[in-house]
Formats: C-alpha cells, sequence, structure tokens
C-alpha cells in the first residue's frame, strides 16, 4: 500500500518495464509450477495453494 508514496514513479513507467521483463526467465528457471502441468490437480486445491501463499506473504510482510 505504500509503494505509491515510496515510488511515486511507477506509475509513469510504462508497462513494458525492464522489472517485467526479467520475470519470464526467473520462471523458467525454476521449473514449471505444478498448478499449471497437473490438469487433474482440482480447483478446490488452487484456491487453498493460493490461500496458503498469500498468508504467507502478509506474516513474511508484517514480520
Amino acid at each position: 500500500m505504500d509503494c505509491h508514496f515510496v515510488s511515486p514513479g511507477l506509475d509513469e513507467r510504462p508497462l513494458a518495464s525492464p522489472s517485467m521483463k526479467e520475470d519470464p526467465p526467473v520462471e523458467q528457471n525454476q521449473g514449471p509450477r505444478p498448478e499449471f502441468v497437473n490438469d487433474q490437480r482440482s480447483e478446490s486445491e488452487l484456491l487453498l495453494a493460493e490461500k496458503k501463499l498469500k498468508y504467507h506473504i502478509t506474516c513474511s510482510t508484517i514480520m
């Protein structure tokens, strides 16, 4: 939430920023995500995994 105050220039940058271009290679180095590879995985499992990820991010941000 404080990002806009810390870096007001973010809104002025074009959508194709260098940081965004670097993201795909990083994901390729980590390998494909199991959520997208395993089509048999239920949607509820994906939602649960997403909730866990958001919870982890929230906790790590608070600390």
